[in-house]
């Protein structure tokens, strides 16, 4: 079982609302420890971008993730 979290990097509250999105994941799921790919877009967006990419990804390592990024 694996899920992909989609969130916008020009939004600070999508990046925020992650925790809650992986929380659920974890209360909900029908597996143990799911797969999960944290995805954060609109990258191309360099100035309108206000959760860096650096940040994302130490999230994603702090849950075990996998972090991506797509325009």
């Amino acid at each position: 079982m694996g899920f992909l979290l989609m969130f916008d990097l020009c939004n600070e509250q999508s990046f925020i609302n992650i925790q809650s999105w992986l929380s659920q994941l974890q209360t909900y799921s029908y597996c143990e420890s799911p797969d999960i790919v944290l995805c954060g877009n609109k990258f191309d967006l360099t100035e309108a971008r206000v959760v860096d990419s650096h940040r994302a990804a130490e999230l994603a390592d702090s849950y075990g993730c996998v972090c991506a990024f797509c325009a």
